[in-house]
Order: C-alpha cells, then sequence, then structure tokens
C-alpha cells in the first residue's frame, strides 16, 4: 500500500482520493484554503441558487454521469432546459448554431457534445463536492488551510514541503491544482 498526497482539494484532487481510496491506497489530501472544491462553489441566498464558478458540465461527460453514478447522486443531474445560445455583438442580437456557443466560449469538447448543453445538480456544482467529501472513508486524511511550497524528490519517493515549515513522505503526489500553481511546486 503506497502513501499518495494530493495537492488540492477541488474536484479534480477530491475524486482521485475517492477513487485511491476504494482502490486501498492510503491517502492525503493538501488543501491551501479552507473551503474544499477549487472552482466549484455554490451558494443559496434569496430564493436562488447562485454558482461562484463553473455552472455545469458539458451534457453527455460519460465520466461525470459515471462518478455521480458512484457517488449515489445521479438523480440530481439536472439538464439545460433551453439550448438556445445568442450572441450581442454590441449592437445586434444574433441567435447561434447548435454548438457555436461553445466554440465561441473555446470548450474544447468533442463534435458530438456540441449544441446539448449543459448539466448541473439541483442543488448546484457544490453538491459534487460534498458527495465526494461525504464518500471518503475515515482513513483519508484532509488537510485544509495546509498550503504545501513545493514537492522534492527524496529518499524511497517523495517530500512535500508545507508553507508552515513542516514536510511529509510520501510515495506518489498528485498534483491537481492550476496550470500556474502546478508550475510553481514542481
Amino acid at each position: 500500500m503506497r502513501q499518495v498526497a494530493i495537492i488540492g482539494a477541488g474536484v479534480a484532487g477530491l475524486t482521485v482520493a475517492f477513487r485511491l481510496a476504494r482502490l486501498g491506497e492510503r491517502v492525503s489530501v493538501f488543501e491551501a484554503s479552507e473551503r474544499l472544491g477549487g472552482q466549484l462553489h455554490s451558494e443559496q441566498s434569496g430564493g436562488f441558487l447562485i454558482e461562484h464558478g463553473a455552472e455545469g458540465f458539458v451534457a453527455g461527460s460519460e465520466a461525470l454521469a459515471e462518478l455521480a453514478g458512484a457517488l449515489g447522486i445521479a438523480s440530481e443531474l439536472r439538464g439545460q432546459l433551453v439550448l438556445d445560445s445568442c450572441h450581442y455583438d454590441g449592437q445586434q442580437l444574433t441567435r447561434l448554431e447548435p454548438g457555436e456557443a461553445g466554440r465561441l466560449l473555446g470548450f474544447q469538447v468533442g463534435v458530438r457534445a456540441l449544441g446539448r448543453g449543459i448539466q448541473s445538480f439541483q442543488q448546484g456544482m457544490s453538491a459534487l463536492v460534498e458527495a465526494l467529501r461525504a464518500q471518503l472513508p475515515a482513513s483519508v486524511s484532509l488537510r485544509r488551510a495546509s498550503p504545501v511550497a513545493s514537492v522534492q524528490p527524496s529518499a524511497g519517493g517523495l517530500r512535500l514541503n508545507l508553507d508552515a515549515g513542516a514536510s511529509e513522505h510520501c510515495d506518489a503526489v498528485v498534483v491537481a491544482t492550476r496550470a500556474a500553481d502546478a508550475a510553481r511546486l514542481l
């Protein structure tokens, strides 16, 4: 059994922790902030659901549908009710062809997914984060407010140097952060 450190507790880091823990690995997740979820953050206010990050994912994502099923929240998935998209050029509003909004926004999705809209969860995208957190076994060490300063090779594995001055040894590291943060760490 390996000791695996995961840097970042967004949806990618928590998903890796969930899957590795199910395989019997020892897992520690290091998150720089107090809040889990990375770019996913939902808030209920005045009867409205407000997404402070991603409001959904590409409809037809087999990976996310499978993860929602494994977490027992597939019934919470909601599709987009209106698939029409428009573009405003500063003077005129023009209806876009199916899939054109995704292309304009630079979505990196397969051609068959373009024009199908997005999906989300009834209680917001944070429902995915909460389900992942709830399904992590007690053996997973979830270290909030624990920024990692650097990762270095060490005898028999790797060493994570934490901002607080401490260090942790592990056999493998998964860096699940923004690319700029990953570059700084490595």
